[in-house]
Parts: C-alpha cells; sequence; structure tokens
C-alpha cells in the first residue's frame, strides 16, 4: 500500500505564505513585467481589489486551479504509477478543507485523498497538509515482507518482523552490528552515486528524440494519472465517494 505524503517544503513561497503582489508596470524589465495586453485583459476580468492575486497565487482558486490533486497529488501519483504500473483506481474518496491559511484561498490547505485498487489488493492513501514541514514529503510502499521509504535522496527497505523473507538478512545484520533493530532499521539502503544522472522532462523528451527511445512517460500514463486526479478533485467538489467506468470512460 504506497502511502504518498507532501508539506510546504519547496511550496512554501507560493502555498502557504502569500505576499501582496506588486501591481506590475511598464518600468519594469522585461523579466518581471506582464505585457499590457495582458494587463488589459486581467483588468477587465478580475475586480481592482484582487488585481493581481489570481495571477500570482493561481494555486489558491478554484477558476485557474484544480487544488492539491493537480498539483503535488499529481507528481506523487506519477512516482508511485512509474513504479508499479497501478493505472486508474476503481474509487476515490478526497477530503480535506481550509484550516489553518484562511486568508481568503479557496483551495484546502489540507488534504487526504484514498485510492481503492480491489482487484490487485492495493490501496493509496496520500497527505497533505500546508501549515507544517516537520516530516518532509515522501512516499512509503507497505507491504506483508517489507516497506519501502523513498524520502530524500536515498531509498531505504525495512523488513516486515512477521515476514521470513529477509530473515537470514536481519541475523546477518544483527550480529555485525549487535545493535540491528527491525522496526527502524533498514535491511538494505539504496543511495545514488555521484555520477548519477538526473534527466529533467524536458531533457528526457529531447533525448527519446534523438535517440528513438521512449520516455518516461507516455500519453497512456498520462491519461491514467489525469483521470485520477480528476477523480480526487471530483470526489472533493461533490462531496462523496467516485467510482471509474472502464466501459463509458467516465468518472460516477
Amino acid at each position: 500500500m504506497p502511502v504518498p505524503r507532501s508539506l510546504p517544503g519547496w511550496e512554501t513561497s507560493w502555498h502557504v505564505v502569500r505576499p501582496s503582489p506588486p501591481r506590475l508596470n511598464a518600468e519594469r524589465t522585461e523579466a518581471e513585467t506582464v505585457t499590457s495586453a495582458h494587463q488589459q485583459l486581467l483588468e477587465s476580468l478580475v475586480p481592482e481589489s484582487d488585481q493581481w492575486t489570481g495571477f500570482f497565487h493561481w494555486r489558491c482558486y478554484w477558476d485557474y486551479t484544480n487544488g492539491v490533486a493537480g498539483d503535488l497529488q499529481s507528481h506523487a501519483l506519477d512516482q508511485i504509477n512509474a513504479i508499479v504500473g497501478m493505472g486508474i483506481p476503481e474509487t476515490c474518496v478526497a477530503t480535506g478543507g481550509l484550516y489553518f491559511w484562511r486568508d481568503g484561498r479557496e483551495t484546502p490547505d489540507t488534504w487526504n485523498a484514498v485510492f481503492d485498487y480491489p482487484e490487485r489488493g492495493l490501496s493509496i492513501n496520500y497527505a497533505h497538509v500546508a501549515m507544517s514541514d516537520h516530516y518532509g514529503t515522501g512516499v512509503q510502499f507497505m507491504g506483508n515482507d517489507a516497506a519501502l521509504d523513498l524520502s530524500g535522496n536515498e531509498v531505504k527497505l525495512f523488513a516486515e518482523r512477521a515476514s521470513t523473507l529477509y530473515r537470514d538478512r536481519v541475523t546477518e545484520l544483527r550480529k555485525a552490528s549487535g545493535s540491528f533493530d527491525i522496526s527502524k532499521d533498514p535491511v538494505e539502503t539504496y543511495r545514488p552515486e555521484a555520477s548519477f544522472e538526473e534527466t529533467s522532462h524536458i531533457g528526457d523528451w529531447l533525448r527519446g528524440i534523438q535517440e528513438g527511445k521512449p520516455t518516461r512517460s507516455n500519453i497512456d500514463t498520462a491519461w491514467e494519472e489525469i483521470v485520477t486526479v480528476i477523480m480526487a478533485y471530483e470526489s472533493f467538489r461533490r462531496g462523496c465517494k467516485v467510482s471509474w467506468d472502464r466501459e463509458k470512460e467516465e468518472i460516477v
């Protein structure tokens, strides 16, 4: 059962603290300003009091976003789908609300979503809070033989106490250290080598074109993940559990 979580971290500048943006004008540099055409369009669509709020803080308003579901949650789902290949869930239920940052925004600062895959015996629990970064971000896979923790820049494998799969490895570690604790010490830890090359999304796409190789993600996985995102959004907005109709390809 994958359990991803996301907390402020890098999002703090836009999602947690929301300062009033300055009014843009023609005297700013090209990198800092919005074209006059954009400014005129915004002025015609947005009240004077909210001149630039929606532009700079679009993630906070339903008119421009589907909240955490289509933002941080989508990244976590992409990670899990790349490893497990779970596809579209059968059902989803999402809850949350504005429990801390009550500054006029509309999208939740606290978000919980559960995606169920009964045929695979799989459930994904996603949790997001925007007022504490104590536990950081990460994804945990919990199975009957082991738990896999993907946090920071390393991957840790923890053996389940009741499983026999890693019994020999646990015995080996206990003899070697004398203080191995199966409840908190990993049986394996993977750290990327210094030479490990992380390719950006655009770099991966360009390399696929140049070398004729498949990209890490494609239109099929994009379809699976966007449907999953919209299921969470629809569940929250409707206030009920939703299901995916495979035949009609509809959320019901």
